[in-house]
């Protein structure tokens, strides 16, 4: 088993993420095999990589088919599964570099979660103002979004404040931002 880290294009990303896109097209420069797993990055061209990325499996390979290019590949792709996914990014260099800011806490909806419920936790109540019950404040989801055009954000869903606790969402925004959670984290608070 190899692992490739590759770039992946916004509405490539998207497709694949939600499951449409169950292929990819590739050069066969790194000699991709059935078995092997792609990291796929998401990645702007005009600015280069974001955090969100995808793991998925090579299920299938054709290298010679009329019309397929010489030297280029079509991969049968899937999803992977829990344990798969956790060998992976043992295995990927790039979550190894703790100094990296690809990393794998920046990846994991667990840690975005975690990492705002810390943030709640250590929020001095006196500096907040709004409506807002400290007691089972909480942020009971993460999610990355991909928009329509292919853009993706984190977003935290916060609860036991009111929609309009806007100076509790920028306090929470800020913090996660200095905690290199990029490109921005919309935080949503209800009741």
């Amino acid at each position: 088993m190899k692992i490739h880290e590759l770039k992946c294009q916004p509405p490539h990303y998207g497709a694949i993420e939600a499951g449409t896109k169950k292929y990819e097209l590739r050069k066969n420069d790194r000699d991709y095999a059935e078995g092997d797993y792609l990291i796929l990055r998401l990645y702007y061209a005009d600015t280069g990589y974001s955090y969100p990325f995808t793991i998925r499996k090579v299920t299938y390979l054709v290298t010679e088919f009329p019309g397929l290019e010489k030297g280029y590949c079509a991969m049968g792709i899937e999803a992977v599964t829990d344990d798969e996914y956790k060998e992976v990014l043992d295995q990927w260099q790039g979550c190894k570099d703790a100094n990296s800011p690809f990393n794998a806490r920046t990846t994991s909806l667990a840690l975005l979660q975690a990492d705002t419920n810390n943030i709640l936790n250590g929020l001095d109540k006196k500096q907040i103002e709004g409506a807002i019950n400290w007691a089972d404040l909480s942020c009971t989801e993460a999610r990355l979004v991909i928009t329509g055009d292919g853009k993706a954000h984190w977003q935290v869903i916060i609860e036991e404040a009111s929609p309009e606790a806007n100076n509790l969402k920028a306090e929470v925004s800020d913090q996660l931002s200095n905690l290199h959670w990029t490109p921005y984290v919309e935080v949503l608070t209800e009741w």
